[in-house]
C-alpha cells in the first residue's frame, strides 16, 4: 500500500469513492455495501470494489455488525481529516486567494515599477543638492571654509551623478 499523497487524492477524486466517503461521513455511522448501494443508487458490485480499493489505501475501516450479519464501513480519522480540510479549502476561497496573490504580484512589480523610476530621480536631486550644499555651504555657516577647489571638485562630482541618475530613470522610465 502507497500513502503517497498524489495517490490518495487520486483514489478520493473518483466520484463513486468520493460520494461514499461524504455519504458515510454524512451519516456518521458504520454503513453496509446494501445501504451504500441504495443510498447511491448503485449496484452492490460496484459499491463493493470501490470499498476495497478505499480499505486497501486504509481511507476507510470496516467492521463485522452483528446486528446487520454484514460489514459496516466507516471513514478513518484520517480520511475525515482530510475531507474536512479540502472542504473548508474550498469554503475559504483558497483557490482564489491563490490566483488573487498571482494577480497581487503582477499589481505590485507594476507598481515597484513606477515608484523605482521617481526614487531613482529623487536621489539624482539629492545628489545635486548635497553638491550644491557642500560648494556654497560656507556661505550660510553649514560647512566651515578653506579647501574651495576639493569643495567644487566634490560639488561637480555629485552634479554628474545626481544629472547621470536622473537622466537614467528618464531613459529606463520611457
Amino acid at each position: 500500500m502507497n500513502r503517497e499523497p498524489r495517490k490518495i487524492l487520486e483514489i478520493i477524486s473518483e466520484e463513486t469513492r468520493y460520494e461514499i466517503i461524504k455519504l458515510i461521513i454524512s451519516k456518521g455511522r458504520y454503513l453496509t455495501v446494501a445501504e451504500i448501494a441504495e443510498e447511491l443508487s448503485k449496484d452492490k458490485k460496484t459499491v463493493d470494489k470501490h470499498l476495497k480499493i478505499l480499505l486497501e489505501y486504509k481511507l476507510i475501516e470496516r467492521k463485522y455488525l452483528e446486528d446487520e450479519k454484514a460489514y459496516g464501513y466507516y471513514v478513518t480519522s484520517f480520511t475525515s481529516y482530510l475531507i474536512n480540510s479540502i472542504n473548508k479549502a474550498f469554503e475559504t476561497n483558497v483557490i482564489s486567494s491563490e490566483m488573487s496573490k498571482k494577480d497581487t504580484k503582477d499589481t505590485v512589480k507594476i507598481v515597484q515599477r513606477k515608484i523605482r523610476l521617481p526614487s531613482i530621480h529623487i536621489l539624482g536631486i539629492i545628489f545635486i543638492v548635497l553638491g550644491f550644499i557642500i560648494a556654497y555651504g560656507s556661505l550660510i555657516n553649514l560647512i566651515p571654509q578653506g579647501n574651495e577647489v576639493a569643495k567644487l571638485l566634490i560639488f561637480l562630482f555629485l552634479l554628474v551623478i545626481g544629472i547621470y541618475l536622473i537622466y537614467r530613470g528618464r531613459t529606463h522610465g520611457k
